[in-house]
């Protein structure tokens, strides 16, 4: 929170603690730091239950070799996060990787039929755009970019160029700073970079608050399809790139249909809590592939709870309304599911996990409440993070992690990126650029 009681989007992430080799290995190096941190941890704790209870020799042993993993010869090495290409835990994620990457084409090629083709897609979803472009003729006239939609929600006219854009797959053009490139080449190039180092891209275009719920914005929604056709392209293009995505939309609507809530602020453009929660179990359940989270022992695991607290807030929308609809909207009350570790402190990100999730401000939103994205996503699996979140970040990523440098990097076996969907778009802050890591 800042002084003035305004919940700050932005993230200052702390600095890479380890200053290592150069090279693929000092990625190694990081990873099985890292578990052997963890490890310690649980050691301290164990050994002390076990002194209590008069088995201090045997419970301290036990925990640092650790138990075999089923089919593993004993004495074989079962924590080291980033295995050799022809180990057979690596072949393993490989495999696992495959089957979520065509389980999620097939959900969308399912939804496609279903739509019958783009064309009639595409129609179906012709009056909510037709619609929205009536609105974003008039914030144009009045120069606003925040709208007042239906039953009190506010948009950004970002929205708007979101919904109305023809397709994200084949977008290029000139830029103020120079030319910039489709952001499906932009993914796919960085993607190919990071699997030479044996790290996996996970591509998360998070669908905008106009898209998870259409009827606040416009009576014209179609009730059998998405309004966003062009993203679900946009996905399928990446799939067929073996760049893996995950759609959350159909598990925002499952929730909204069991629950009512609309899992986004009704005065900001971001997700609350509610949201976070869903998109953080769907990233788990990509994320518990990996060796060095399903090998480890529920003693080995960080154990996370939630509270849920109340903060206030001002949307950012309301400098950019008229003076009589910003009147409407003071500061707001929102609710925050707060995580907290094992000792009862408020959750904290980590500079060296194996998972980095680096994107824009959706990634960092309730940062300063320990309530974003990553502490629920370490909630699920039981370690930690690594964060990276610039307001409006999300198509400089390449970039980012190019300045953080090869250390930065390497260290991770997992890149979770995240940003909303509206962004897609190249333009004034949206600068798509492919760039060499280091």
């Amino acid at each position: 929170m800042t002084k003035n009681g305004t919940i700050s989007h932005f993230v200052t992430p702390a600095k890479a603690g380890v200053q290592a080799s150069h090279g693929f290995f000092n990625g190694l190096l990081s990873r099985r730091m890292f578990q052997l941190k963890l490890m310690r941890s649980r050691l301290v704790r164990a050994s002390l239950l076990c002194l209590v209870a008069g088995g201090f020799i045997v419970g301290t042993v036990g925990l640092w070799k650790g138990s075999p993993v089923a089919g593993e010869a004993p004495g074989a090495s079962s924590d080291l996060p980033n295995a050799g290409p022809h180990d057979d835990s690596a072949q393993t994620e490989a495999a696992l990787r495959k089957a979520d990457l065509e389980r999620q084409l097939d959900l969308l090629k399912r939804e496609l039929e279903s739509a019958g083709g783009w064309e009639k897609w595409r129609n179906k979803v012709k009056p909510f755009n037709e619609d929205l472009a009536g609105i974003r003729d008039r914030l144009k006239q009045s120069g606003l970019i925040a709208y007042k939609g239906l039953r009190g929600n506010l948009f950004s006219s970002f929205d708007f160029r979101y919904h109305l854009a023809k397709s994200f797959l084949y977008l290029d053009g000139e830029s103020k700073t120079g030319k910039y490139s489709p952001p499906y080449k932009v993914i796919v190039d960085l993607a190919k970079q990071l699997k030479k180092r044996n790290i996996d891209l996970i591509f998360i275009p998070v669908p905008p608050k106009s898209e998870v719920c259409p009827e606040t914005l416009s009576e014209s929604n179609p009730a059998d399809v998405s309004v966003s056709p062009q993203r679900k392209e946009f996905m399928l293009g990446l799939l067929k790139a073996d760049v893996e995505v995950v759609d959350l939309l159909p598990g925002f609507l499952e929730e909204r249909k069991g629950t009512g809530k609309l899992l986004m602020l009704e005065v900001d453009t971001h997700w609350n809590s509610e949201g976070i929660a869903n998109a953080a179990k769907q990233i788990a359940s990509r994320l518990k592939r990996y060796r060095f989270i399903r090998d480890m022992s529920p003693s080995e695991k960080e154990t996370y709870s939630a509270r849920r607290i109340t903060v206030r807030g001002t949307s950012a929308l309301v400098k950019y309304m008229s003076k009589e609809e910003a009147a409407l909207y003071p500061s707001s009350e929102w609710t925050v599911d707060q995580v907290l570790s094992r000792n009862g402190r408020p959750y904290k990100d980590i500079p060296d996990s194996p998972v980095l999730l680096i994107g824009d401000s959706f990634a960092g939103f309730f940062s300063k409440e320990s309530g974003w994205i990553t502490a629920h996503i370490a909630k699920e699996i039981g370690i930690p993070l690594s964060l990276q979140s610039t307001g409006a970040g999300g198509p400089s990523v390449p970039r980012t992690l190019a300045r953080k440098g090869r250390d930065y990097v390497n260290k991770r076996r997992v890149i979770i990126w995240l940003m909303v969907s509206r962004y897609l778009i190249p333009g004034r802050f949206s600068e798509w650029r492919s760039v060499k890591l280091p």
